[in-house]
């Protein structure tokens, strides 16, 4: 057994609805990964980045229970521009 390792880093291709989402939720349930979004311009990761923390807001102030505060969460995304 302990053929296959761990996953550390998961990488998230595009900032947009999608990527966004798809990074949150990676950063919310998996305490012990780090999420890496990239996108063609500072712009767009900007863009993500406020989507990601207004829905985790949005979350707190619902009540809605999350592993661990806002803060925490953001802190293992990592954006990246590229192309």
């Amino acid at each position: 057994m302990g053929l296959c390792s761990p996953i550390k880093v998961m990488g998230v291709v595009g900032a947009g609805q999608m990527g966004s989402g798809i990074a949150q939720i990676a950063a919310v349930m998996a305490h012990d990964i780090h999420v890496l979004m990239t996108d063609i311009d500072h712009v767009s990761l900007s863009r993500g980045l406020h989507a990601i923390s207004s829905s985790l807001s949005r979350s707190v102030k619902k009540g809605s229970p999350l592993p661990g505060n806002p803060n925490s969460i953001l802190s293992s995304l990592q954006f990246h521009k590229c192309i």
